[in-house]
């Protein structure tokens, strides 16, 4: 039987998770031994690990506020500080102190050591899993995913070959994002992949059936009139464009659009957007509701998807949009020509701040583009959970 171990943060609700849950799930348990190391031990969707998985004690050390009084006196009275310092001014020139500095130092030296010999280790997600494979785990194969843009991982490029000096491939999961990175270290051109993500669309449907009848959230979206717009992903608005959201939202109010959009999900610009939606009137018109654990039944009764973001791989929430027959408008990502036929599944626009507007504008006035979208994308298949085998193959033999 092989051994292998995944690396993840937390079970947050995204993408990536969802991608990872997919995997595992499609892994043998007769063939496969799995250990989930988690940097913490919680999250939404902890209870949703497999049975066969066997989780390990969380690598971080220190919790609570003693522990991060720890973390922090440890940081500071060590070298990794004032290289931080350096790199974070005249490097990355973004902050103070170097994110890829600190988080180097917290997987190396606040983390916990797996001490067990594995036959394939596997860290799932950019930053600090990614670093905690290299120096932590001892394997015969190290992989290391990366799931977003590298511009959008790190402001200090060169710092990042330390760590992927010490795993075997750098696994990405799309052509763009890959050639992108190359551009960025041709040096380490040679260590990368390409490896989609799992996608399982008759999960996907399923769940999409799956309605919470005391949500009156979803009541009151599924009996609203107006053209429905639904945004899920994690509340970071620099990244995935909330502002551009806000702002499109009050353009299109003032035109005299009739619409409801949602935004689904939960993260650290959550205040933030709050108070700009209200400070610009459109409290009616666009509706922050939250995360939830099932978003696919919203997004099943939503007219369009709309993901704005200034930087993306290869989103699985607009597959699984696809899957569910809502058509995706979007801003032009690095990956985006890979995963949307433009015009026939749903809409790229250029990746500028108001350049939305028109495209959902349009939406709204042409009904009829948007069923024959919905059409197409209902009769199209858009999951891979038969790749695992492929999958398999290039991973594990």
């Amino acid at each position: 039987m092989k051994k292998v171990l995944f690396i993840y943060p937390s079970m947050i609700i995204g993408g990536s998770t969802t991608a990872l849950l997919s995997l595992i799930n499609n892994l043998n348990p007769d063939e496969y031994e799995i250990d989930l190391q988690l940097q913490k031990n919680e999250g939404p969707l902890f209870d949703v690990i497999p049975s066969h998985v066997n989780i390990l004690p969380e690598a971080e050390i220190y919790s609570g506020k003693k522990g991060r009084f720890i973390k922090l006196f440890r940081f500071v009275f060590s070298g990794s500080f004032w290289v931080s310092l350096y790199r974070g001014i005249f490097v990355s020139k973004t902050r103070i102190i170097s994110r890829d500095v600190a988080g180097d130092f917290k997987a190396r030296k606040l983390s916990r050591i797996n001490t067990k010999n594995y036959d394939y280790a596997i860290s799932f997600l950019e930053g600090g899993s990614n670093t905690y494979l290299a120096y932590n785990v001892t394997a015969k194969k190290k992989y290391a995913w990366l799931h977003a843009t590298f511009e959008s991982i790190t402001k200090d490029p060169k710092y990042q070959i330390s760590w992927m000096n010490k795993v075997d491939k750098l696994v990405f999961v799309t052509d763009a994002c890959k050639k992108h990175f190359c551009q960025i270290l041709p040096e380490m051109s040679d260590k990368t992949i390409v490896i989609q993500n799992i996608t399982d669309s008759e999960i996907v449907k399923r769940r999409s059936l799956m309605i919470d009848q005391t949500d009156e959230q979803y009541k009151r979206f599924c009996s609203d009139e107006r053209f429905k717009i639904v945004t899920v992903c994690r509340l970071d608005m620099d990244i995935k464009g909330l502002d551009r959201v806000a702002l499109c939202a009050k353009a299109l109010k003032e035109k005299g659009a009739k619409f409801l959009w949602y935004i689904i999900g939960d993260g650290p610009d959550k205040a933030r957007l709050e108070e700009m939606i209200v400070s610009l009137g459109i409290e009616s018109d666009l509706c922050m509701i939250g995360k939830r654990m099932n978003p696919f039944p919203f997004i099943a009764a939503s007219d369009i998807m709309c993901m704005p973001s200034r930087f993306e791989g290869k989103p699985m929430v607009i597959t699984e949009s696809m899957i569910l027959g809502t058509p995706p408008v979007v801003t032009e990502y690095l990956a985006a020509h890979e995963q949307i036929d433009n015009g026939i599944e749903g809409i790229i626009v250029s990746n500028e701040d108001e350049s939305i507007q028109d495209a959902i504008l349009k939406c709204i006035n042409d009904k009829k583009m948007i069923s024959n979208m919905s059409e197409y994308l209902k009769n199209k298949e858009y999951g891979n959970s038969c790749y695992i085998t492929e999958i398999e193959k290039y991973l594990f033999e």
